[in-house]
């Protein structure tokens, strides 16, 4: 009975013993737990904070932006009128197409007495022709794809002719659009397009052209700079 009594006693004992060692650790990691959760809920709920007001700024940019390209639309639209004739957009239709080539060097002599210039296109010949194309109703005109404006500088650059500050080395073939019939008639019919004809025929230069059913004659790319001249005030009408 004793032995009994001191069993039930050492295991009462084991109970409470083992109670007052783990239960304080227990409700330590719950705590700790809790704090953590804790923790997590308060990040969520910020981040999320975060997420709403980017998305009412995103909502806003959006907004201003319709509001934006509602404004510009009439302006682009003007800008997409005005831009054919201010040589901003590549231009198609009927016309003419001029190629000039040096002479092939088999047909250059050789000696001191030689004059070279003789036998390759100069700056001045594409100049005439243009002068000739506008004269004969050209709407516009490029050489090798550049367009040529009333601004465009056609001048001598060694071996090659600078256009826009552009170096163009020959073959130069010149777009021209507009009546093909009367831009053939110019260029058959002029002083200055048959002086440049004769004198090319006498050294071996090429001198070809063609009419052409579709012409297509490149924008103006180059950037064009003011340094002068500023734009008037425009009053609507």
């Amino acid at each position: 009975m004793k032995r009994l009594a001191a069993g039930l006693l050492s295991i009462v004992a084991g109970f409470f013993l083992a109670q007052s060692l783990s239960g304080p650790a227990a409700n330590s990691d719950e705590a700790l737990l809790q704090r953590e959760l804790d923790r997590l809920n308060q990040e969520n709920g910020e981040l999320t904070r975060q997420r709403d007001e980017l998305a009412d700024r995103l909502e806003g940019f959006k907004r201003d932006a319709e509001a934006e390209d509602g404004a510009l639309a009439p302006l682009m639209e003007k800008l997409r009128a005005v831009a054919p004739f201010a040589g901003l957009t590549d231009m198609r239709g009927p016309g003419i197409v001029i190629t000039l080539s040096d002479a092939p060097r088999g047909l250059v002599p050789e000696g001191g007495s030689v004059n070279y210039n003789n036998y390759v296109v100069h700056d001045e010949d594409l100049k005439r022709l243009v002068n000739v194309l506008v004269d004969g109703g050209a709407e516009c005109v490029s050489i090798n794809d550049v367009r040529i404006l009333s601004r465009t500088k056609i001048r001598c650059g060694g071996p090659a002719i600078d256009v826009w500050d552009q170096i163009l080395t020959p073959p130069f073939t010149i777009r021209a659009i507009g009546d093909p019939e009367a831009l053939v008639r110019a260029i058959t019919g002029s002083d200055e397009a048959l002086g440049i004809y004769q004198e090319f025929s006498a050294y071996g230069l090429a001198f070809t052209y063609e009419a052409a059913g579709t012409v297509e004659v490149k924008g103006f790319k180059s950037p064009m700079k003011y340094s002068y001249a500023k734009a008037a005030a425009i009053k609507e009408e």
